[in-house]
Protein backbone atom coordinates (compact mmCIF):
# COMPACT_ATOMS: atom_id res chain seq x y z
CA UNK A 1 0.00 0.00 0.00
CA UNK A 2 1.70 3.12 -0.66
CA UNK A 3 1.35 6.22 1.50
CA UNK A 4 0.32 9.57 -0.16
CA UNK A 5 2.22 12.73 -0.49
CA UNK A 6 2.58 14.49 3.13
CA UNK A 7 1.40 18.16 3.22
CA UNK A 8 3.33 20.59 4.76
CA UNK A 9 3.87 20.16 9.04
CA UNK A 10 3.08 22.97 11.25
CA UNK A 11 4.92 23.71 14.25
CA UNK A 12 4.11 25.92 18.07
CA UNK A 13 6.66 26.78 20.07
CA UNK A 14 6.69 26.84 23.42
CA UNK A 15 9.19 28.07 25.85
CA UNK A 16 7.77 27.16 29.41
CA UNK A 17 8.33 23.60 28.79
CA UNK A 18 11.20 23.88 26.21
CA UNK A 19 9.47 21.82 23.48
CA UNK A 20 7.71 22.01 20.20
CA UNK A 21 3.93 21.36 19.21
CA UNK A 22 4.14 19.65 15.67
CA UNK A 23 0.67 18.96 13.75
CA UNK A 24 -0.26 18.05 10.15
CA UNK A 25 -3.04 17.14 7.84
CA UNK A 26 -3.93 13.08 7.72
CA UNK A 27 -1.74 11.54 5.33
CA UNK A 28 -3.66 8.84 3.08
CA UNK A 29 -2.76 5.12 3.74
CA UNK A 30 -0.66 6.15 6.68
CA UNK A 31 -0.86 3.68 9.39
CA UNK A 32 1.82 5.62 11.69
CA UNK A 33 4.26 9.06 11.84
CA UNK A 34 7.66 9.19 13.14
CA UNK A 35 8.21 12.99 13.92
CA UNK A 36 11.87 13.99 13.98
CA UNK A 37 13.18 17.56 15.95
CA UNK A 38 17.03 17.05 15.00
CA UNK A 39 17.93 13.53 16.82
CA UNK A 40 15.19 13.02 19.00
CA UNK A 41 12.15 11.03 17.22
CA UNK A 42 8.98 10.52 18.46
CA UNK A 43 6.36 7.60 16.55
CA UNK A 44 2.59 7.83 16.87
CA UNK A 45 0.26 5.29 15.54
CA UNK A 46 -3.55 5.57 14.20
CA UNK A 47 -5.12 9.04 13.46
CA UNK A 48 -3.12 11.16 15.53
CA UNK A 49 -1.66 14.43 13.64
CA UNK A 50 0.04 16.10 16.58
CA UNK A 51 2.37 15.28 19.03
CA UNK A 52 4.98 17.29 21.36
CA UNK A 53 8.50 16.76 21.64
CA UNK A 54 9.95 17.80 24.99
CA UNK A 55 13.35 18.13 26.24
CA UNK A 56 14.86 20.92 23.73
CA UNK A 57 16.81 23.83 24.76
CA UNK A 58 15.37 27.13 24.74
CA UNK A 59 17.43 29.36 22.00
CA UNK A 60 18.43 26.86 20.43
CA UNK A 61 17.24 26.20 16.37
CA UNK A 62 15.94 22.23 15.49
CA UNK A 63 15.05 20.96 12.13
CA UNK A 64 11.40 19.59 12.18
CA UNK A 65 9.81 16.81 9.51
CA UNK A 66 7.66 14.14 9.78
CA UNK A 67 7.75 10.34 7.69
CA UNK A 68 4.13 8.73 6.77
CA UNK A 69 4.42 5.35 7.39
CA UNK A 70 2.23 2.72 5.85
CA UNK A 71 3.25 -0.38 8.36
CA UNK A 72 2.17 -2.97 6.10
CA UNK A 73 4.08 -2.38 3.15
CA UNK A 74 6.49 -0.07 4.56
CA UNK A 75 6.30 2.61 2.46
CA UNK A 76 7.51 5.77 3.87
CA UNK A 77 6.86 9.43 2.55
CA UNK A 78 9.01 12.13 4.15
CA UNK A 79 8.04 15.86 4.53
CA UNK A 80 10.17 18.59 3.70
CA UNK A 81 12.21 20.07 6.73
CA UNK A 82 11.45 22.95 8.74
CA UNK A 83 14.19 24.85 10.58
CA UNK A 84 12.17 26.13 13.70
CA UNK A 85 13.78 27.89 17.09
CA UNK A 86 12.80 27.16 20.22
CA UNK A 87 12.13 30.40 21.49
CA UNK A 88 13.10 32.13 25.06
CA UNK A 89 11.20 34.85 26.43
CA UNK A 90 11.66 37.76 28.43
CA UNK A 91 10.23 39.09 31.90
CA UNK A 92 7.89 41.97 31.26
CA UNK A 93 7.62 44.77 33.94
CA UNK A 94 4.70 47.12 33.47
CA UNK A 95 4.12 50.50 35.36
CA UNK A 96 1.16 52.67 35.29
CA UNK A 97 1.14 56.24 36.01
CA UNK A 98 -2.33 57.79 35.88
CA UNK A 99 -3.34 56.66 31.86
CA UNK A 100 0.49 55.72 30.73
CA UNK A 101 1.81 52.72 31.02
CA UNK A 102 5.76 51.98 30.78
CA UNK A 103 6.94 48.09 29.64
CA UNK A 104 10.09 46.93 30.07
CA UNK A 105 11.82 43.87 29.65
CA UNK A 106 15.71 41.99 29.44
CA UNK A 107 17.21 41.46 26.67
CA UNK A 108 16.54 38.18 24.29
CA UNK A 109 19.40 36.39 23.13
CA UNK A 110 19.61 36.39 19.03
CA UNK A 111 16.41 38.65 19.26
CA UNK A 112 17.11 41.23 16.67
CA UNK A 113 13.82 43.25 17.66
CA UNK A 114 11.13 42.81 19.77
CA UNK A 115 7.26 42.49 19.05
CA UNK A 116 4.63 44.34 21.27
CA UNK A 117 1.05 43.25 20.72
CA UNK A 118 -1.48 44.82 23.15
CA UNK A 119 -5.11 43.87 23.43
CA UNK A 120 -7.74 46.19 24.70
CA UNK A 121 -10.80 44.54 27.03
CA UNK A 122 -9.85 41.22 24.94
CA UNK A 123 -9.51 42.29 21.27
CA UNK A 124 -5.85 43.17 19.59
CA UNK A 125 -5.60 46.59 19.58
CA UNK A 126 -2.31 47.67 18.75
CA UNK A 127 0.58 45.70 17.17
CA UNK A 128 4.14 47.55 17.52
CA UNK A 129 8.09 46.33 16.80
CA UNK A 130 10.87 48.07 18.26
CA UNK A 131 14.77 47.55 18.92
CA UNK A 132 14.65 49.26 22.01
CA UNK A 133 14.10 47.39 25.71
CA UNK A 134 10.96 49.58 26.62
CA UNK A 135 8.24 51.17 25.45
CA UNK A 136 5.77 53.55 26.44
CA UNK A 137 1.80 53.81 25.68
CA UNK A 138 0.39 57.32 27.04
CA UNK A 139 -3.11 58.32 27.10
CA UNK A 140 -5.30 55.24 27.47
CA UNK A 141 -8.59 55.19 27.84
CA UNK A 142 -10.41 53.04 30.49
CA UNK A 143 -10.46 49.17 30.02
CA UNK A 144 -8.01 46.67 30.49
CA UNK A 145 -4.77 46.12 28.66
CA UNK A 146 -2.98 43.20 28.26
CA UNK A 147 0.85 43.70 26.60
CA UNK A 148 2.66 41.33 25.34
CA UNK A 149 6.30 41.30 24.53
CA UNK A 150 8.19 39.15 21.89
CA UNK A 151 11.75 38.16 20.45
CA UNK A 152 11.63 38.52 16.66
CA UNK A 153 14.76 36.37 15.40
CA UNK A 154 16.62 37.48 12.36
CA UNK A 155 14.67 35.27 10.04
CA UNK A 156 11.45 36.97 11.09
CA UNK A 157 10.43 34.27 13.52
CA UNK A 158 8.05 35.60 16.37
CA UNK A 159 9.11 34.29 20.03
CA UNK A 160 6.88 32.99 22.72
CA UNK A 161 5.45 36.12 24.49
CA UNK A 162 4.85 36.92 28.44
CA UNK A 163 2.08 39.34 28.62
CA UNK A 164 1.15 41.97 31.41
CA UNK A 165 -2.11 43.08 32.28
CA UNK A 166 -3.02 46.00 33.29
CA UNK A 167 -6.61 48.61 34.10
CA UNK A 168 -7.02 51.65 33.20
CA UNK A 169 -9.65 53.57 35.28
Amino acid sequence: TTVGKVGSVTTYVYNSNKSIKVMWKPVQNATSYIVHVESKTVTVSGDVTSTTVTGLKAGSRYSVYIEAKNDKSGDVQKSSTDKRWVKTTTKVTAKKSGKTVNLSWKKVSKAVKYRVVVYKNGAKWKVTTTKSLKKTFKSLKKGTYKFTVAPVYSNSYVGASKSKTVAIS
